[in-house]
């Protein structure tokens, strides 16, 4: 007896930290924990019974990132604002599919496999329903505020990691996560929500405007790369190289590497190093990079070429005029073309 008091606390003591409640949680799992068993039982004859409610906030790339391959995933819409995500985990689809499907949950793991419109189709009916009761529920109790998906609606549209991330707007979304136990433990699964947190719009000229730009544009991918150097050469001699060529790159380009956006615009300067084993480089900041291509060497420093004093360090040397061309002698005239006669007219086709 002793040793199974001492597993339990060992256990308990190594178990993850569970996640803090939000104000209103322990509201909305009571609520929730009596209405989707009633629905389950009187819509499919399945015992349903709520384990967890997790209320939380978390920024787009979280939501997509938590997204699993065989998940069944829902777009919800909204009039009121953009769409979010509802999903199924693999294990409370093949539930209720088998529920449907022979009138009892299986044991064993749900098959892995990536689900299909079909999927959506059978398992629509009781998400709907668990949708639209628990708003009632949450209205008439007057919690409405904690359900996160209160503007929103269950679209008929089955996507995949891929177009949720597509159709999510970024920003910060508000996530529901619903533990259920089906069949009295046979079967475990979860449903979870993920809307956006809709801010109230800032009158332009507020400071509100610069943060809404910044929470919108925060998880946009930009292009930046790193310029070494740029090595002037004849298109003959670039067409010839290949793999094993040397290109003499000078000391002075390490110090002044420069940093660039999108459209080739210096952004930065850098230096170039190493850090773990693996070449880096560490900025060193913008001030310098706003002479633009100033900052990396000329061809002229590569080309060995002397620059007179006072010469820009990217300009190219003057060269001496091409030698005059000679004159082309005279071409004969051309006399004109005879006249030809007419060709002959040709009989009718046959009808």
């Amino acid at each position: 007896m002793y040793d199974t008091d001492a597993q339990t606390v060992l256990r308990r003591k190594l178990a993850p930290p569970r996640p803090q409640k939000v104000p209103g949680q322990d509201a909305l799992q009571h609520m929730l924990a009596k209405t989707m068993p009633r629905d389950a039982e009187a819509l499919l004859g399945l015992q349903v019974a709520v384990t967890g409610v997790t209320v939380a906030k978390r920024p787009k790339s979280e939501v997509i990132s938590g997204l699993n391959p065989f998940d069944l995933v829902y777009l919800m819409k909204s009039e009121k604002g953009p769409p979010g995500l509802c999903m199924l985990s693999p294990m409370l689809l093949s539930g209720l599919i088998e529920m449907q499907m022979s009138g009892r949950v299986l044991g064993g793991d749900a098959a892995e496999r990536r689900p299909t419109r079909t999927d959506g189709i059978v398992a629509s009916d009781i998400v709907d329903r668990w949708i639209s009761t628990a708003k009632a529920e949450a209205e008439r109790l007057q919690i409405l505020d904690r359900m996160p998906f209160a503007d929103h609606y269950r679209a008929g549209t089955v996507a995949d990691p891929r177009a949720a991330d597509l159709a999510l707007d970024p920003g910060e979304f508000r996530t529901l996560e619903i533990s259920l136990e089906l069949a009295g433990g046979i079967k475990s699964g979860q449903i979870a929500f993920a809307l956006p947190v809709v801010r109230p719009g800032a009158l332009p000229g507020n400071k509100g405007v610069a943060e809404e730009f910044c929470v919108a544009i925060s998880e946009t991918t930009t292009k930046l790369q790193v310029v070494l150097a740029r090595l002037p050469s004849t298109l003959e001699r670039a067409a010839g190289l290949s793999v094993g060529d040397i290109l003499e790159v000078p000391i002075s380009a390490l110090q002044r590497v420069t940093m660039e956006g999108r459209e080739g615009e210096p952004v930065a300067t850098a230096r170039l190093g190493q850090s773990a084993g693996r070449k880096a480089v560490r900025i060193l900041g913008a001030d310098a990079a706003a002479g633009g291509e100033a900052q990396l060497p000329g061809p002229a420093e590569f080309l060995g070429a002397s620059l007179p004093t006072g010469a820009h360090p990217n300009s190219m040397p003057e060269v001496d005029g091409l030698p005059d061309l000679p004159d082309l002698p005279d071409l004969p005239e051309l006399s004109d073309l005879p006249d030809l006669p007419d060709f002959p007219d040709l009989p009718d086709l046959p009808g």
